[in-house]
């Protein structure tokens, strides 16, 4: 150690406060570099497709079709379609909407999908059934579109005049 002279204090004592000022600044980079790569792992939500489809059945043939009518373009590969009848499940699966759009694997504006619940599920299609159709995101597992079929095509007036 040495003295200065005059004084009762030692060269030493400066080096020490440096070296706490090193060490502190290193551990606020190290936590800052770790607090930054966290945040920027994280994924962002889900995109989920916006799209419009206009439905109907053909309710003599057991007939569903489904038009792209606007919207996003779907990719085949990441939706399926899940009919709700009467309470009873069933899924046509995007290998499906593949082949249906004539092996294209995007859903395109003006395309027709027409799924014939007869040769499919062999289900026969009544007036009275309660018909809902689910166009699900699969990345996501949440629905672009949720619709309820009506086979029956009189519509009663919303309002009595």
């Amino acid at each position: 150690m040495q003295e200065t002279p005059g004084t009762d204090t030692t060269k030493e004592a400066a080096v020490s406060e440096v070296t706490g000022v090193v060490l502190l600044t290193s551990v606020v980079i190290i936590m800052l570099s770790i607090l930054s790569i966290s945040i920027f792992s994280l994924d962002g939500p889900d995109d989920i497709p916006h799209t419009r489809l206009q439905e109907w059945i053909n309710k003599s043939a057991d007939t569903i079709y489904l038009k792209h009518s606007g919207g996003e373009f779907l990719d085949t590969e990441k939706c399926e379609i899940v009919l709700n009848v009467n309470g009873e499940k069933y899924v046509y699966p995007s290998e499906d909407i593949y082949e249906c759009l004539g092996n294209k694997s995007v859903w395109e504006l003006g395309d027709v999908l027409t799924i014939d619940a007869r040769r499919e599920w062999n289900l026969d299609i009544k007036n009275d059934d309660e018909v809902e159709l689910f166009l699900i995101d699969i990345p996501s597992q949440k629905p672009i579109q949720v619709a309820r079929l009506k086979t029956n095509y009189e519509r009663k007036p919303l309002l009595k005049i």
